[in-house]
């Protein structure tokens, strides 16, 4: 999905999907995240994961998406029919769904995003759906996280414009 997003315009994380340990030999632990391919568990510091037995008893199983940590405000665009949302998610945990007490904003949304996500989705068959985004520390911009075809978000409330 990152290749494809990247196709369509949207800026992607810097990312490996590997169950390969000796690649983290080369990497500076804290200034990269993971999480599982195959999804159910929270976003965590690489170097975290890595000191969890848990976590590392499951490299060998399956591989894990591991991405430059990237910086909040999270935003998460919605996508209903023609109409696009959007939502800021503050919050000072990693991963936003394990606080609760993130603070969420409705905002314009980006054109700049908008665009190239609707021809994303466009070529997915999506009519409704929601990606997520997180900033670069470095220019500020945001990257393309996913996009999921049924979005879940117990905090929203619906707006209606």
């Amino acid at each position: 999905m990152l290749h494809l997003a990247g196709r369509f315009g949207l800026a992607i994380p810097e990312s490996l999907v590997t169950n390969d340990v000796q690649v983290f030999d080369r990497l500076d632990l804290d200034g990269w995240i993971t999480k599982p391919v195959t999804g159910g568990e929270y976003t965590a510091v690489l170097a975290d994961a890595l000191k969890d037995p848990a976590w590392g008893g499951r490299w060998a199983e399956s591989p894990a998406i591991v991405q430059r940590r990237l910086v909040t405000p999270d935003l998460r665009v919605y996508r209903v029919g023609e109409a696009w949302f959007a939502f800021e998610l503050r919050s000072e945990k990693l991963d936003y769904r394990v606080d609760a007490g993130v603070k969420i904003t409705a905002l314009t949304p980006p054109s700049d995003l908008t665009l190239p996500l609707g021809r994303l989705m466009e070529h997915l068959g999506l009519d409704f759906g929601a990606a997520d985004f997180k900033r670069c520390p470095e220019t500020g911009d945001y990257r393309f996280l996913e996009v999921n075809s049924a979005p879940m978000f117990s905090a929203l409330r619906w707006y209606r414009t």
